[in-house]
């Protein structure tokens, strides 16, 4: 059995070892984390807008951080530290020269992500619009909207339409990348007519383009099939018209093979 006296010095040595393995634990754990993310003794005063319970913040990062509290960037001026992002990025309190303030990225400022509280962007789509007049106040004119289906449908794979045009090499000429451009070639959309390509299999440029009627647009599908009258190609359905039968009298013709030159002959029509 141990004494008193001796009881009390294992007591005292333990709880002495124990204070002393704690501090060694904290100091290893501290020595890890600077040898991964580097010590940083950088102090930034925070003023009282934004103020986190305290007048200096100690900083700790990757590389050295720079005091940019001051500096101008585009159209805005940093005011303050601000609270840390959720991931744990730096953020600055931000004033616009319209006046208004907002919490930017520091990364965003430093390699110029962000110039602005979002009316720089606002002002360049204004001025956009206002190039051609055809897009304002969030609507369009009709011969845009015509511009920018043509667009769709050729290059971006989720359009509905996207399978008879794009994905069967259909493409917009360059010129035609710019809306002023196609309405300087094509004008302005006839009441009543819509944009059609004289050859279906082509491309939408200068010189296949047209404002045709709906009839015009029926007329000239890929499910058309067209014969030769009196030396003119033509589809079924304007042939039957020219030959003054119902078309689907001729369709009924050209699909048993059978030849109407003498029915056309006795019509007075040579096909």
């Amino acid at each position: 059995m141990l004494t008193n006296a001796e009881r009390e010095f294992v007591n005292a040595f333990w709880h002495g070892f124990l204070r002393s393995f704690l501090m060694f634990v904290a100091v290893l754990a501290a020595f890890c984390v600077g040898a991964v993310y580097g010590e940083v003794s950088v102090n930034e005063k925070t003023p009282a807008c934004c103020s986190t319970g305290g007048a200096t913040q100690n900083l700790k990062g990757r590389f050295q951080v720079e005091d940019i509290i001051g500096k101008r960037f585009g159209r805005l001026v940093v005011e303050c530290l601000g609270e840390r992002a959720a991931c744990g990025k730096l953020r600055y309190v931000c004033k616009c020269d319209c006046g208004k303030t907002r919490l930017v990225h520091r990364q965003m400022l430093l390699k110029g992500g962000t110039k602005s509280c979002g009316c720089l962007r606002s002002e360049m789509l204004a001025e956009r619009s206002r190039t051609h007049g055809h897009t304002t106040g969030g609507k369009s004119t009709k011969i845009y909207r015509v511009w920018a289906t043509m667009i769709q449908r050729c290059t971006t794979p989720t359009d509905q339409k996207y399978y008879a045009y794009g994905a069967r090499g259909i493409r917009v000429c360059e010129r035609w990348m710019t809306f002023e451009n196609f309405l300087a070639d094509m004008g302005e959309r006839p009441e009543g007519r819509s944009l059609d390509r004289i050859d279906n299999d082509g491309n939408y440029e200068p010189g296949n383009c047209r404002w045709a009627t709906n009839i015009e647009q029926a007329g000239n599908t890929r499910q058309n099939r067209y014969v030769v009258v009196n030396g003119t190609r033509m589809c079924v359905t304007e042939a039957a018209r020219v030959i003054g039968v119902k078309m689907p009298t001729l369709s009924y013709w050209i699909k048993r093979g059978i030849d109407p030159k003498g029915v056309l002959a006795a019509r007075g029509v040579h096909a």
